[in-house]
């Protein structure tokens, strides 16, 4: 069954990835994650050369990673109409309990469609209707982002949610309803700190 949804202020639609179809498509994207404006994201994709493309990304999460009987992966592209303008790894643990947990792994937007909030928008779809992609609707969502990927940890502060340190190099992200005026300036402190990392390596 194909998931499909329209995300109306962006025109935008999540679906189910075509492996057959829309990884290839995916694949042509490398060359545009030259640009010396996502060299940067392109090493945190890629987990510093974990991987050695996008195509290995998706198919090592989705098939190949083994994460049990309790839990479901989920693959979902983010499409302007033929175009696939995303895609976004997920999967939800411990759905025999009564507070199944989604875990957003990848959110990755193509290069040209970077930078204008449809990750955002992505994502607060995603939550909203999580019924309409995922057969259980999750009672937690976290993302673990490494403390230095300053375009996701813009992203994950814009749709509320809140930090906590996992390891040295990650942050464990989680959603929750509500940031105070204390955190939100702790955040905004991290993010500046994390640019000024960044322009002393460019």
């Amino acid at each position: 069954q194909v998931l499909f949804r329209k995300i109306a202020m962006n025109k935008l639609q999540i679906c189910k990835l075509d492996f057959e179809k829309d990884i290839p498509a995916i694949n042509e994207w490398e060359n545009q994650f030259t640009a010396k404006e996502f060299a940067s994201i392109k090493h945190f994709i890629l987990e510093d050369h974990t991987y050695y493309g996008l195509n290995e990304v998706i198919v090592n999460n989705y098939e190949f990673f083994h994460i049990g009987e309790d839990e479901r992966k989920y693959c979902l592209t983010i499409k302007d109409k033929d175009q696939i303008a995303g895609f976004i790894l997920a999967c939800i643990y411990d759905i025999s309990i009564s507070k199944p947990e989604l875990i957003i792994q990848y959110i990755v937007m193509r290069p040209d469609y970077q930078h204008k909030g449809l990750g955002v928008a992505a994502i607060k779809e995603l939550l909203k209707n999580s019924s309409q992609y995922f057969e259980h609707n999750p009672t937690q969502v976290i993302a673990y982002i490494n403390k230095e990927n300053v375009a996701s940890l813009n992203m994950f502060t814009k749709l509320g949610f809140a930090f906590e340190k996992k390891t040295d190099d990650y942050l464990k992200a989680i959603q929750t309803t509500k940031i105070t005026t204390n955190e939100l300036e702790n955040y905004k402190q991290m993010l500046q700190t994390v640019k000024e990392r960044l322009n002393n390596l460019y």
